[in-house]
């Protein structure tokens, strides 16, 4: 007599039987029931997944900043409180930009060295890419020619003058400094700063936020509608501002 055990396994292995004829283990309706879930699962996970995506990039691009906040301080203590100035492409070999100034407080090499030596690393150097900029523009940007992910207000000083003195500037706390951009200029506006956090254009969806280093070294994540009211000359006091 075939034991309790094996009569037990036998069954599991089998079909459904009903009267003389087997059925599958799934009917249609059940099946159906099962996508419907699955695809309700999927509904909400991913859109989750999304937002923590962008939350992660937008924290890592905000530790970028401050690094170069660090690199600020540490050259301003260094430099009698001048700033760098902003440079622009056809001038990368400026000692006095900030892509070439601040690099080494931070034990980075500077943006002309590795643009003429070690082009490659560009692309490996965590802190001069926005890891919230879509990764084929990250991996399509030139590697032997300017691209900067981030980039100095360029009200702050031209090559043909000094550089203020943070101590010039009535409102350090809302002089933005440094902003995310994409793009071939070392030297940014308002109106180039890219926006990738959040689900709409970077470019012009006012919801979207980008991460703003300012003149007094602390770093801020604001909407494009801040930089649109700054950028309107509202009557109330701007979160951020060009001019000294």
């Amino acid at each position: 007599m075939p034991s309790l055990r094996r009569i037990s396994a036998f069954a599991c292995c089998t079909r459904f039987r009903s009267g003389n004829t087997y059925r599958s283990a799934f009917t249609l309706a059940e099946l159906i029931t099962a996508i419907f879930t699955l695809a309700a699962f999927t509904a909400a996970v991913v859109p989750a997944v999304a937002s923590f995506q962008r939350r992660s990039a937008q924290a890592a691009s905000m530790q970028n900043l401050h690094q170069w906040g660090a690199a600020l301080s540490l050259s301003l203590a260094d430099g009698d409180d001048r700033l760098p100035l902003p440079g622009d492409a056809s001038h990368l070999g400026e000692l006095r930009a900030w892509y070439n100034r601040l690099p080494p407080y931070i034990g980075e090499k500077t943006y002309a060295n590795l643009l003429l030596q070690h082009p490659e690393q560009l692309r490996e150097r965590p802190l001069w890419i926005n890891p919230g900029a879509p990764a084929h523009e990250a991996k399509s940007s030139p590697v032997r020619s300017a691209h900067f992910f981030y980039a100095m207000n360029r009200s702050l000083g031209s090559l043909d003058s000094d550089s203020f003195r943070v101590g010039e500037l009535p409102h350090a706390e809302t002089t933005l400094f440094m902003a995310e951009t994409n793009g071939a200029s070392p030297a940014c506006d308002l109106r180039d700063i890219r926006a990738y956090f959040g689900s709409g254009n970077p470019q012009n969806d006012p919801a979207n936020s980008a991460n703003i280093l300012f003149c007094d070294g602390h770093v801020e994540l604001l909407s494009r509608t801040e930089f649109t009211r700054a950028m309107g000359n509202e009557s109330h006091a701007p979160r951020v501002a060009l001019s000294p």
